[in-house]
């Protein structure tokens, strides 16, 4: 029996397809393969204010909006962003059934983590027409461990357009595929359609084969069933859905993984590749795409910097190495309406370190003049500052590379002068002045 695809309400989904960041082509051709996840672009279309757009459309379609307007939609914002009518239609048919099916997988595999104990193992369905390509007919039926390695390349979709799915069953619906023969290498297992259909499983020569990328399901014609990373390269399209919430923490494990200077140096190369990549928000604003990466860890961060303020009433710090997302030193907490990182900041500097510095304020509050001080006053350091208050607001601050001059020290020296006499008022407006003047970068979420 095979899966008639139909939009259904998921808001997991949605949400998967709308915080996708809207990047152009020269900017998505740049990332790392695990990062292309988490970015939305269409070819043939620069306006970043279109291409969100055009995603926000498809985000409507896990929300239970039709697939006809959905597609209906997409296809007048690309007309209107200049591709023909034929182009249009083409186009808007793939960025739909692309990023939708990306979206829902992600969330069916997200569902499927947590049944593993009862549902441990997978079994792979194409959708049984004539628009399935031969690597992934290949595929079909076949039930391997929810654990094998060979889902991390392979699950759905894990080429551009792929529209298969994966379905678990439990231990005894797997115990009868090997007990009715349908292992390949098995004498009574022919590959047939049936057979495949109803479910079957590799043996030990079979999943060997299958690590180096081919198929053999014992009918003498092996399929050559590489992702498209391993076959072109790293650099090509695949998608895993754990990668789209990697943090930075996470790439620095999986680049740099083993001990020694290679590991490191291959690290710093992606590093520095990625740091030249500068991407615009949802207001225009020009960002290091690292702000981006490391989102994740600054998050997780902020969360526990929340805890101990809620749980001790005092402000506390927990730092990150910007460059791995990484712990650096241990966390510190200081009083009501204070914590020093000093220590920790004249390390860094010592051992030439850059720093995310995550602190909370137990109260509801904006940045102190303080904590914009150290901001501005410790480059060489601090590549990012981040605020968190007990609601879970988040500002995030640093000062801009390019920030030099006498008026940039002018504005330093008066946000000092506002810290000595503050006033919340007052302080408020010259937050507001720092950020207008581009003294400092400043937003909040």
């Amino acid at each position: 029996m095979k899966i008639e695809y139909k939009p259904m309400a998921n808001e997991e989904a949605a949400r998967a397809v709308a915080s996708k960041t809207a990047v152009g082509r020269a900017v998505f051709d740049r990332l790392l393969p695990e990062l292309k996840a988490r970015a939305f672009v269409v070819t043939g279309l620069e306006d970043l204010r279109m291409v969100r757009q055009v995603r926000d459309a498809i985000a409507e379609l896990p929300k239970g909006q039709s697939w006809e307007k959905v597609s209906k939609q997409v296809r007048e914002k690309l007309e209107a962003g200049g591709f023909s009518p034929e182009a249009a239609a083409g186009r808007a048919e793939l960025l739909v059934r692309h990023h939708g099916f990306q979206a829902y997988a992600e969330a069916d595999w997200r569902a499927k983590q947590e049944t593993k104990g009862s549902l441990p193992y997978w079994k792979y369905q194409t959708m049984g027409d004539g628009h399935v390509r031969s690597s992934h007919a290949a595929l079909d039926g076949l039930v391997l461990p929810a654990d094998d390695p060979f889902w991390k390349d392979h699950y759905p979709p894990w080429e551009w357009g792929c529209r298969c799915q994966v379905v678990a069953i439990d231990a005894d619906e797997f115990q009868e595929i090997v007990d009715a023969g349908r292992v390949a290498g098995d004498t009574g297992f022919t590959g047939s359609e049936q057979q495949k259909t109803e479910g079957w499983t590799l043996g030990p020569k079979g999943r060997k084969a299958l690590e180096k990328g081919t198929l053999d399901d014992g009918t003498g014609h092996p399929v050559d069933v590489r992702s498209p990373r391993a076959a072109k390269g790293s650099g090509a399209y695949g998608w895993t859905p754990g990668e789209s919430s990697m943090k930075a923490s996470d790439l620095h494990r999986r680049y740099a993984e083993g001990a020694g200077k290679d590991a490191e140096r291959d690290w710093e190369g992606f590093y520095r590749q990625m740091e030249g990549v500068i991407i615009e928000d949802e207001q225009g604003r020009k960002r290091p795409i690292w702000d981006w990466v490391i989102r994740g860890d600054v998050m997780a961060a902020a969360g526990e910097a929340r805890a101990i303020a809620q749980d001790k009433k005092v402000e506390a710090a927990v730092t990150l190495d910007y460059k791995t997302g990484e712990r650096y030193g241990g966390t510190v907490t200081g009083t009501e309406y204070r914590v020093n990182n000093q220590e920790t900041l004249e390390r860094a500097l010592y051992e030439e370190r850059e720093l995310a510095v995550v602190h909370t304020h137990p109260r509801e509050s904006i940045p102190s003049p303080g904590d914009v001080d150290l901001a501005l006053n410790a480059p060489q350091v601090l590549k990012l500052c981040v605020m968190t208050t007990p609601s879970g607001r988040m500002h995030v601050f640093r000062r801009p590379a390019e920030a030099e001059g006498p008026y940039f020290d002018f504005m330093v020296e008066m946000a000092q002068k506002w810290g000595e006499n503050f006033d919340e008022n007052g302080w408020k407006d010259a937050l507001s002045e720092l950020k207008e003047s581009g003294v400092m970068d400043y937003e909040t979420y």
